[in-house]
C-alpha cells in the first residue's frame, strides 16, 4: 500500500515509470509486483485524465473571465440588500392568511 501511495504522489508531480519504483524495492514477491504494476497503471491513467480535465476547466474559467462574465461576488456586491418590500409582502400574506389582492 505504501508503495502505491508513494507512486501516486510522484505521478501527481511528474510522470514516473512504475518500474523505477519497483527497482527501489527488490525484495518484493512476484505476486506483489504484478498487483503493483496493475494498480500503478490505473493510477497513472486516472492521474493523466484528471490533469487533462483540470486543464480544460481552467481554460474555460479563463475564457469566462475574459468574456466579461459577471462573477457571483460582483452580483452580490451590486445587488441591493434592502429586503423591506419582501418582508412587508410576507407579513401581509402571513397575517391575512392569503395573498393580497392585486390592483387591476
Amino acid at each position: 500500500m505504501l508503495l502505491l501511495y508513494r507512486y501516486a504522489m510522484a505521478a501527481d508531480k511528474a510522470p514516473t515509470d512504475p518500474e523505477e519504483v519497483l527497482r527501489q524495492h527488490p525484495g518484493l514477491r512476484e505476486e506483489t509486483r504484478m498487483a503493483y504494476r496493475f494498480l500503478a497503471e490505473t493510477i497513472r491513467r486516472d492521474t493523466e485524465k484528471w490533469k487533462e480535465k483540470q486543464r480544460r476547466y481552467q481554460e474555460a474559467a479563463a475564457r469566462r473571465q475574459g468574456d466579461g462574465a459577471i462573477s457571483r461576488q460582483a452580483l452580490e456586491q451590486a445587488a441591493p440588500k434592502d429586503y423591506s418590500d419582501i418582508r412587508k409582502y410576507l407579513r401581509d400574506v402571513s397575517t391575512a392568511g392569503r395573498l393580497p389582492k392585486s390592483d387591476p
